[in-house]
C-alpha cells in the first residue's frame, strides 16, 4: 500500500488528525491521552501498512481516545524529539508526555492490554 493511500485510509476515521511537528504539541494539548503513528517510507517499512488497519480498530475498541499521525515531511524531525528509531511506532501520550512507545507491529492483544493497563493505571 502506498503512503498516500494509507494515509487517505487513515484520515477517514474522524478520531485520526493529520498533524505537523508543531500541530502534534497542540494536538497533545488539545487530547491528554492519546496516540501517535509514526509512518516512514512504506517500501522500506512495509509494517505501515498493517500499523493503518490497527490503530482505527484501537480507536473503535476505546473511544476516549484520539490519535494523530504525522506529515511525512515531519516525521524525521518528530522521531528525533520522541527518540523513535524503529517505524512504524506507536506513541502513547499523557499530558504531552510519552508515556509508552510501540515499536513495530504487534498481536492485537499486546496493543489492547496495554492501552487499557495505560489508560486503567490514568484513572
Amino acid at each position: 500500500m502506498s503512503q498516500a493511500k494509507m494515509f487517505e485510509r487513515l484520515l477517514r476515521d474522524p478520531a485520526v488528525s493529520l498533524v505537523d511537528r508543531e500541530g502534534l504539541d497542540e494536538f497533545a494539548a488539545r487530547h491528554p491521552h492519546c496516540l501517535v503513528g509514526f509512518f516512514s517510507d512504506s517500501k522500506a517499512h512495509p509494517e505501515n501498512a498493517d500499523l493503518a488497519v490497527v490503530l482505527p480498530e484501537l480507536l473503535r475498541a476505546f473511544p476516549s481516545l484520539r490519535a494523530a499521525v504525522l506529515k511525512p515531511e515531519a516525521v524525521a524531525a518528530a522521531a528525533r524529539d520522541y527518540g523513535i528509531a524503529v517505524y512504524p511506532a506507536l506513541v502513547f501520550l499523557s499530558g504531552g508526555q510519552i508515556a509508552k512507545i510501540m515499536a513495530r507491529i504487534h498481536a492485537w492483544g499486546d496493543y489492547y492490554s496495554q492501552i487499557r493497563q495505560w489508560l486503567d493505571a490514568k484513572s
